[in-house]
């Protein structure tokens, strides 16, 4: 369950998948298109650097949530273009220390809570 005080950045993946297929367009437009939230500039620099479409969803994932991590952001939701099987949100839980729940509405999407680690 996400911390209500805490925001919410929210990435989405399909449209990464899309813009980053189309080739159309310059990459770094594309990751500060896709989050919805006001977060540091190099947050953005970190996922453009960290993010690939030569990349598996799962590699993908987890990057983006230790850039998050290193931001000190702890509530991400990632939306999907389809559903994430359950062993590669097991291998995103075991790799980040998180939290994943794969909640499908109109949009398939990860709810990912990431802990501080400062406080374990």
């Amino acid at each position: 369950m996400e911390d209500k005080n805490t925001p919410v950045c929210q990435f989405n993946y399909e449209q990464f998948l899309s813009h980053a297929l189309q080739n159309k367009v310059d990459f770094s437009d594309v990751i500060r298109e896709l989050f919805t939230t006001n977060q540091d500039p190099d947050f953005y620099t970190g996922a453009m650097h960290s993010l690939s479409i030569s990349y598996s969803d799962t590699d993908n994932i987890v990057r983006l949530i230790k850039v998050a991590q290193r931001h000190g952001i702890y509530n991400l939701d990632v939306i999907l273009p389809y559903a994430l099987e359950e062993r590669q949100i097991q291998i995103i839980q075991d790799e980040c220390q998180c939290r994943v729940e794969n909640k499908v509405d109109y949009q398939d999407k990860l709810i990912v809570t990431l802990y501080d680690k400062t406080q374990a």
